[in-house]
């Protein structure tokens, strides 16, 4: 079997969880009947409206379609209307072809549709309104300003006002003070792993552009951006200095990028795509390695300008967030353990594999799966020697070192997207079947759950991923049992909250 199935069982979520795509990634989709993402250009409006295929008959019946029930792409236009600053309603074209999604991986059935209207130059005003007799969870709205999100998806259920600010679009705001974005700005989150403080900044260009000595209304070429990257990750290293457990500790600049928000999440620019000096985002990762958890973070900010006289910042420990904001004033921010209600996770928390089971006894399953659990655990290691020991530790011979390559080659791939790290929580060994061979070794036919999280820019997200796979096990040198040989047999990701 190719080495790339023959990995997947093991490395399988250190990269699908941040990159298996979704069906539908708005956050609380499935509350609503339809979700509508607004996209407003300078002179046009883009509208992507998806129903569920169950609310499709309730509201084809408050547009008072008659029966039998129109086609979808008549109902849509009547479902949301854009009005301009003297109240005219703004006339829909559709674009391309209407698509019906089947119920795929607990997503129900939608359709979905996109649809332009023609705004008018230097508007300032834009009404959003609902079909009549809408009420909550009817019609969710997400509306986003020159690709600037302007609030989080919530419902729309009378009309709303927009007011479009066309020079500086991070300053469009609804009049109802409900439609608003719970982090409004650019920020800083400082992520807490066992082996790893990781901070991930999202910065407008045109509060960059001055500390690199630019032109902050215009973006360099093309062909100019590499350079640009290196300069402003040296900034953001030297300008934001990070002390952990009092010690300071020079960051490894993961990602610089320009990048923009989908409903997919902060996601890099396309290359070759035109940027908006006046909207434009750069997203940047800066790891801190440890060698055991942090119990103290102090974080320093001295990029305040005249466009940036605060910063927010969260840092995020497992499913805790702790907020603060920095000012000229107060340009410290300080996390500590002690305040956190989470228990302090351990580097050794995970019985090392030899303790559970030596080679003069036969392997049972506490030693398959804490052979498991342990490789898991080498991928969160982002030091090469560390991950290797670690790694040592549960398996041998070739497998070793080609999971050891797979591993490295993942932590240099997994920020492309800037779509999340991945983590492994914990392991469920549902079923293992342990069977002697001539030789000494043994067989072991396995199903389990690698129970992980994906974190990004703010966000976690539960994965949980069934593997089924034969795995042979053999004495290694340390006396302990060794995972020598993997056949991956199957995989499947589950539901949230799936498990035994």
């Amino acid at each position: 079997m190719m080495a790339c199935f023959r990995l997947h069982a093991l490395l399988g979520l250190s990269l699908s969880l941040a990159l298996h795509p979704a069906a539908a990634d708005w956050a609380g989709f499935s509350r609503y009947g339809a979700v509508a993402e607004i996209s407003i250009e300078a002179d046009h409006i883009h509208l992507d409206l998806r129903v569920l295929d169950s609310a499709l008959p309730h509201l084809a019946q408050l547009a008072a379609f008659p029966n039998p029930m129109p086609s979808w792409e008549r109902v849509a236009p009547a479902l949301l209307m854009f009005k301009d600053a003297a109240g005219h309603t703004l006339t829909a074209r559709p674009t391309g072809t209407p698509i019906a999604h089947p119920a795929e991986n607990g997503v129900p059935a939608f359709h979905e549709i996109g649809l332009d209207y023609p705004l008018p130059p230097a508007a300032r005003t834009l009404g959003l309104a609902p079909i009549a007799g809408t009420v909550a969870y009817d019609l969710g709205i997400i509306a986003l300003h020159r690709g600037v999100p302007v609030n989080d998806l919530a419902p729309l259920a009378q009309t709303e006002t927009l007011r479009l600010d066309p020079v500086d679009p991070w300053r469009s705001r609804f009049d109802n003070a409900g439609f608003a974005r719970g982090h409004a700005e650019p920020r800083s989150y400082l992520y807490v792993e066992p082996y790893e403080v990781r901070h991930e900044l999202l910065l407008r260009w045109a509060d960059l552009a001055g500390p690199l000595g630019l032109e902050p209304g215009a973006i360099p070429p093309i062909a100019a951006l590499p350079g640009l990257k290196q300069k402003i990750g040296a900034l953001l290293a030297a300008h934001n200095p990070l002390q952990i457990d009092g010690a300071a500790i020079a960051p490894q600049i993961d990602r610089v990028e320009f990048v923009h928000y989908t409903r997919q999440g902060v996601q890099p620019v396309a290359e070759g795509t035109g940027l908006d000096p006046a909207t434009a985002l750069v997203g940047a990762m800066l790891s801190y390695l440890t060698e055991r958890p942090a119990q103290q973070i102090a974080l320093d900010w001295d990029l305040f300008g005249p466009g940036l006289q605060h910063r927010p910042v969260s840092a995020i420990q497992g499913r805790e967030s702790f907020d603060g904001e920095l000012t000229p004033g107060q340009p410290r921010f300080e996390w500590s353990r002690a305040d956190a209600l989470e228990p302090t996770p351990s580097a050794d928390t995970d019985p090392a594999p030899a303790a559970v089971g030596r080679a003069n006894q036969a392997p049972a399953a506490e030693t398959l799966a804490a052979l498991l659990h342990n490789a898991y655990r080498a991928f969160a290691l982002r030091g090469e020697e560390a991950a290797y020991d670690r790694l040592a530790k549960s398996l041998d011979g070739e497998l070793l070192a080609d999971i050891y390559l797979q591993q490295r080659r993942a932590l240099l791939r997994q920020t492309d997207g800037l779509g999340g790290e991945g983590r492994v929580d914990r392991i469920e060994l549902l079923q293992s079947d342990i069977q002697a061979v001539p030789g000494g070794g043994y067989v072991a036919d396995a199903r389990w759950i690698a129970h992980g999280t994906v974190s990004h820019w703010g966000h976690g997200h539960e994965r949980h991923n069934l593997y089924s796979a034969r795995l042979s096990l053999n004495p290694g040198a340390d006396g302990g049992w060794k995972i020598t040989a993997l056949d991956f047999q199957g995989g499947q990701r589950l539901d949230a909250g799936a498990g035994s």
